[in-house]
């Protein structure tokens, strides 16, 4: 009887610990360099999807959220979505998670949540290059 408990000690400690390290690459692959892994997380910083997404500030941190890569032809209109953008024209690559408000003539237009927040709107074929994926899941902080 005591091997048997240990024995399934063992076998749920290797769970755990593969559970751990499947979470460990999948923070690290969400960053923004493309990368062909399937899941990403990423953690709100900003507050341009307020009031539905939270940003980090001084005394918390911000939502995170789950991406799941989507083709473009997947995406509906109110889907919040995950794209690469060069925000300050700096050569660096940020990742944007705003909101899918329209598609109209082949032209997919995406706007953060926020009052003023910056409305975007690109041809399916830009999209398509620049698209990480669709959110599929958020923890608020």
């Amino acid at each position: 009887m005591k091997n048997v408990l240990r024995k399934i000690i063992n076998v749920l400690l290797i769970i755990v610990l593969l559970f751990a390290v499947f979470l460990f690459i999948v923070k690290f692959t969400g960053t923004a360099n493309k990368s062909n892994f399937p899941v990403h997380l990423y953690e709100i910083i900003t507050g341009s999807m307020e009031p539905t997404l939270k940003k980090r500030d001084e005394v918390s941190t911000g939502d995170v959220v789950l991406v799941i890569n989507t083709k473009v032809d997947k995406l509906k209109v109110n889907d919040i979505i995950s794209y690469y953008k060069d925000v300050d024209n700096d050569g660096r690559i940020d990742v944007i998670t705003h909101r899918l408000v329209s598609i109209e003539d082949g032209n997919y237009t995406i706007v953060g949540d926020a009052e003023g927040a910056l409305e975007e709107t690109y041809t399916k074929e830009e999209l398509s290059k620049i698209l990480v994926g669709k959110v599929m899941f958020n923890r608020q902080a």
